[in-house]
């Protein structure tokens, strides 16, 4: 294994958010996913269960056991953290936000999947 690439979403989802970003701090690269960016803003487009994951996550992050200069590590890299990552020719990671917002995560048809690939290159 050569690189370790997160496709985002790093907190929201578990129990440890502050381990999983600690870990997520030491990989080559990361992408902002949805969860990550609703830890630092307003969470949109959720439902009543996912809103109260984010809330506490927020929580966690915010008050860390381990004190204010790791939690301030943390958001400071869930801040800076890109919503796309190039590797050259080799590698286009993009977080889901970055396609037309009332579309899935993946086109539906021919003709949908041409127009992204000439929006999002």
């Amino acid at each position: 294994m050569d690189r370790i690439v997160c496709l985002g979403d790093v907190v929201g989802y578990g129990p440890q958010p502050c381990a999983c970003l600690d870990q997520a701090i030491e990989f080559d690269f990361c992408v902002l996913g949805n969860h990550d960016s609703s830890a630092l803003f307003d969470p949109e487009g959720f439902n009543v269960a996912a809103e109260q994951a984010i809330f506490w996550t927020r929580a966690q992050l915010e008050c860390g056991r381990d004190g204010p200069e790791a939690s301030r590590r943390r958001m400071e890299f869930l801040c800076k953290l890109p919503r796309t990552v190039r590797e050259g020719e080799c590698c286009s990671c993009t977080d889901r936000r970055a396609a037309p917002p009332t579309s899935t995560s993946f086109p539906k048809t021919l003709k949908m999947a041409k127009k992204w690939k000439s929006c999002f290159p």
